[in-house]
């Protein structure tokens, strides 16, 4: 019974932390799938490796090349930038404000002075701003991205503006 319960005092908070992280990285990799939709002229979602990944006419882009994807179609383009440009600000905001965040609490708990808990608490502050600012950009930039393809898909089927060599 002894050994039993020193087994269980060894395996602490972060092992059991642990084994559910590594669970759950082993369950991520059932979820990816490798269909790719027969070649067409119309832009479509895919997962590759377990990417997401927009394929058209048989070519794979990744989904910061949108604007690649859906090329020749100008408002398509420009809702495509437009994903890319919110997503890059938001996950560089939301990189700067979680190094803040940390910055600020371990400088916070370095000394006892009122001027570094100050300092701390202010770059704490900050970090907590930038990813408040981050956020919003990172959600609302996805849907340029449905956006994008959507609008260039119903420009095929309209006819009005097919890129140079299409069907």
């Amino acid at each position: 019974m002894e050994s039993s319960t020193k087994r269980g005092a060894r395996c602490g908070p972060r092992v059991h932390a642990g084994r559910v992280v590594a669970l759950f990285v082993l369950a991520s990799f059932g979820c990816a799938t490798s269909y790719v939709p027969r070649q067409s002229p119309r832009v479509a979602f895919t997962m590759d490796g377990g990417a997401i990944k927009l394929t058209r006419d048989g070519k794979s882009f990744g989904i910061f090349d949108g604007d690649q994807a859906v090329a020749g179609n100008a408002a398509a383009e420009t809702e495509a930038r437009t994903y890319r440009h919110r997503t890059t600000a938001g996950l560089i905001l939301d990189f700067a404000g979680l190094g803040l965040l940390v910055g600020g609490s371990v400088v916070a708990q370095s000394g006892s002075s009122s001027t570094r808990n100050d300092v701390g608490a202010g770059l704490a502050l900050g970090g907590l701003a930038a990813i408040a600012v981050a956020l919003p950009l990172i959600f609302t930039g996805l849907p340029h991205l449905y956006d994008a393809v959507n609008i260039y898909n119903d420009g095929l089927a309209s006819g009005a503006s097919r890129p140079p060599g299409s069907p």
